[in-house]
């Protein structure tokens, strides 16, 4: 079932990459990807009631956490490529814009392993344990819920208030 699992996420992302677009085009690129990033938060809650075969739900949370991602997947570059632009670098220094860009993606995904992986331990998980992680588990969806809920909210929160409220 995981794989399709991932199809549905990763094939619900490509599918809603030109939606993202139009939302963009309607009420600003930075608007749009808050509205993606409250719908991937708003998506995670559920993900805490889910119990051992809630196929249906989880597909549901998929399709719907893959909507969220098409946002993350289209959104940023544009966002990007606007800064690009405003500070007169267009044509000659976007490598070093996207360079820097992709660094920091890679240090964030290195930074969460560093950190996910011990706090995995800590709480008790133990690969291949099967049933006796029933306790670990329940922590282990509550911290994975919170921690994109929270990660979410802050970037929204700190957005600057100009982004959000005005068309790009």
């Amino acid at each position: 079932m995981s794989g399709q699992f991932l199809i549905q996420y990763f094939g619900a992302a490509a599918a809603s990459m030109p939606l993202w677009r139009a939302a963009a085009a309607s009420f600003g690129e930075a608007r749009a990807w808050a509205a993606g990033m409250l719908l991937a938060a708003a998506v995670f809650v559920w993900a805490f009631g889910l119990g051992a075969g809630a196929s249906i739900a989880f597909g549901v949370i998929c399709l719907l956490s893959g909507l969220a991602l098409g946002a993350d997947l289209a959104l940023p570059p544009a966002l990007l490529a606007g800064v690009i632009g405003a500070a007169g670098h267009a044509g000659w220094r976007e490598a070093a814009y996207f360079g820097v860009w992709n660094w920091g993606v890679q240090m964030t995904l290195a930074l969460a392993a560093g950190i996910a992986l011990p706090l995995l331990a800590w709480l008790g998980y133990v690969p291949g344990a099967g049933g006796r992680q029933q306790r670990a588990g329940s922590s282990l969806r509550a911290a994975a819920v919170r921690t994109q809920i929270a990660g979410r909210r802050h970037v929204v929160a700190r957005a600057p208030a100009s982004l959000l409220t005005t068309k790009d």
